[in-house]
């Protein structure tokens, strides 16, 4: 008992800051309401509390809304892992991470407004999962555990999944967008960076403290490949 509270806290105190308070809040956030303490109504997307109301707080409180249930512990996991290759790997730097993080909640809510959603959790994770595969695109993953999918194609299979589950893919897509747009801002302009390294649709490698790394440690680093299949082997 005593060992494994020792390897939790371990774990607690390597995991990368952006990475923690982002699964805090996946956590935390769905438990106050599912108790009521907090209701549903002010976490939302709501077209008019945003834009008439300049209630911003939505567009970031939206990705952290999800029904308390078993399968809440598998998309914190899920998130959590695709978030922690990210930013060991590829976003090392805080402001970095930052910057996706809100770009992309500012992307996803305002294009979500007008197509009627009110939840982004599918969608910042989409973002995450895509941003991944553009530094990963040939790591094989297992998408269900048991298919194999080269790390480019994770993001549609995922879509195309949910799609024909009957879900609505509305999240989903946008997250790609803000995930697509973000790497061709960050990789091209350098719009969210401090130095420009690299051009072209390669993404850049050089680890000069822009949070940059090499193709071959992203692969090595990936902490989660497809839905519930872990690189060591482990499931959800």
């Amino acid at each position: 008992m005593e060992a494994g509270l020792r390897r939790v806290r371990m774990a607690v105190r390597e995991t990368p800051p952006c990475t923690g308070v982002i699964a805090g809040l996946s956590v935390l956030l769905p438990v106050l309401v599912g108790l009521r303490i907090v209701h549903p109504y002010w976490v939302v997307l709501l077209r008019d509390e945003v834009f008439k109301k300049l209630q911003l707080w939505r567009l970031v409180t939206c990705v952290f809304v999800k029904k308390p249930s078993i399968g809440l512990v598998f998309s914190v996991i899920n998130r959590y892992s695709f978030s922690d290759s990210v930013e060991r790997t590829i976003l090392k730097r805080r402001e970095d991470y930052a910057k996706f993080f809100l770009y992309c909640c500012l992307v996803m809510g305002v294009f979500g407004l007008f197509g009627r959603e009110s939840v982004m959790w599918n969608g910042f994770d989409m973002a995450l999962v895509y941003l991944w595969s553009r530094y990963n695109q040939t790591t094989p993953t297992k998408f269900l555990v048991i298919l194999p999918v080269p790390g480019k194609y994770l993001p549609w299979s995922r879509l195309a999944f949910d799609l024909l589950l009957g879900e609505s893919v509305v999240p989903h897509v946008l997250g790609i967008i803000a995930g697509h747009s973000f790497f061709y801002l960050y990789t091209q302009t350098g719009l969210f960076q401090k130095k420009r390294i690299g051009r072209g649709r390669r993404p850049v490698y050089k680890d000069s403290g822009a949070g940059y790394t090499t193709r071959e440690s992203v692969q090595k680093d990936a902490a989660f490949l497809g839905v519930g299949k872990n690189v060591g082997g482990g499931s959800k």
